[in-house]
Order: structure tokens, then C-alpha cells, then sequence
């Protein structure tokens, strides 16, 4: 009878404990152990964002002229496809300056997938040239009764574009680039009277950021 007792004490006080605090965080301990050791996916590796580039290159036209620019830009994420860029350049000649502004759209296959990028564009614009002969041109053709002055001009246009970039580093890249500008001396009279080509060869260096 006392050991009927005794058993039925035990398991009275077994069921209590059960419903302590104690128990019950004893009995949630595990799996909470174990739902805080189950960590997040790591996030996708978006490419993309903003980047500058300098450029050194040659416009080829009627003649040959050394030019110096820079761009700024941004390709989309998460795997910088498509992008945008404004590029401003000057273009010294024997007899003037040309400075020129840029917008383009740019396609390219995306960063990472290989050191090699190749690119395109598309983009619209505006030149601005400053003709101003030397002087030696200016005295031979004023002794055959010719007077040339320093003359202004403004041409809009637009520009299709190849290229081609190598990553150096997650962050800096060297570029080729290859640009056909066709502008317009007057907005007036015939299309194609006034539609005159030029031609760009260019290399640069690229930062992203």
C-alpha cells in the first residue's frame, strides 16, 4: 500500500514539473537551439551601378586631331545589361578646337561573366567648333586677296558605337572604344546636304563604384 503511494506521489510530481516554466523551456530548448543555427541565403551578387572613365583617342574627318574626354555612367542590376552614359570630349586640331556632349545608351553582356565585355551604343548630341587658322595659312591666303576669320559653329547629330572592355579588377576596367558621329552643319535645306561624318578612336580606363 505505502509502495502504491510512493509510485503515485512520483508521478504527481512528475506531471507538475511538466507544467513549470522550467519544463517547459527545458522541453523548447532544442529546437530553438536549433532554428537559430539555420542561417539566411546569402544575397544575389548584383553587378551594376555607377563608374567614370578618361579617355585618350584621334577623330578622323577631313583630317586627323588628338582628343581627350571622360564619361560618367550607370548600368542597372542586378547584371548591368543595359546602361546609360553622358560623355564630354575636346578635339584639338591644327586650325581650331571641337568640344562635344553626348547621351548614349549602352548594351553590353554583363560584368563577371568574363573578363572580356564587349559593348554598343547608341546616343544623340550636340558639337561645338572653333575654326581658327594659323597663321601662316591666314598670310598665304590673305596675299592671294583671301580673308579668313575666326569662325564659329554648332552642329547636332547622333553617333552609333562598338567597344570593348577588359576587367583588370572587380572595380577597374581598360576600354576600346569605336564611335561613327554623322552631324549636321544646318538645320535647314536638304538632309544630305548638310550631313557630314566623322570618326573616333578611343582607349580608356574605367571606375566603378
Amino acid at each position: 500500500m505505502n509502495l502504491m503511494k510512493s509510485c503515485t506521489a512520483v508521478i504527481i510530481a512528475l506531471a507538475l514539473s511538466m507544467l513549470t516554466p522550467a519544463g517547459a523551456f527545458a522541453a523548447t530548448d532544442g529546437p530553438q537551439e536549433q532554428q537559430q543555427d539555420v542561417q539566411p541565403p546569402p544575397p544575389p551578387d548584383q553587378v551594376g551601378g555607377a563608374n567614370v572613365s578618361v579617355l585618350v583617342g584621334s577623330m578622323f574627318g577631313a583630317s586627323t586631331a588628338a582628343q581627350v574626354g571622360g564619361s560618367i555612367g550607370y548600368f542597372f542590376k542586378p547584371n548591368a545589361t543595359f546602361g546609360f552614359e553622358v560623355e564630354g570630349d575636346l578635339t584639338f586640331g591644327l586650325d581650331g578646337k571641337v568640344a562635344q556632349i553626348f547621351g548614349s545608351l549602352v548594351l553590353q553582356t554583363g560584368a563577371r561573366t568574363s573578363k572580356i565585355v564587349p559593348y554598343g551604343t547608341i546616343g544623340a548630341g550636340v558639337m561645338y567648333a572653333k575654326f581658327d587658322p594659323r597663321q601662316g595659312i591666314k598670310d598665304e591666303l590673305e596675299a592671294l586677296g583671301i580673308v579668313i576669320e575666326e569662325d564659329t559653329e554648332i552642329a547636332p547629330g547622333f553617333a552609333l558605337g562598338i567597344g570593348v572592355r577588359y576587367f583588370m579588377s572587380e572595380k577597374i576596367s581598360m576600354k576600346g572604344d569605336f564611335r561613327n558621329y554623322w552631324m549636321w552643319r544646318s538645320i535647314q535645306g536638304d538632309f544630305n546636304e548638310h550631313l557630314y561624318t566623322l570618326r573616333r578612336v578611343a582607349g580608356g580606363i574605367v571606375w566603378e563604384f
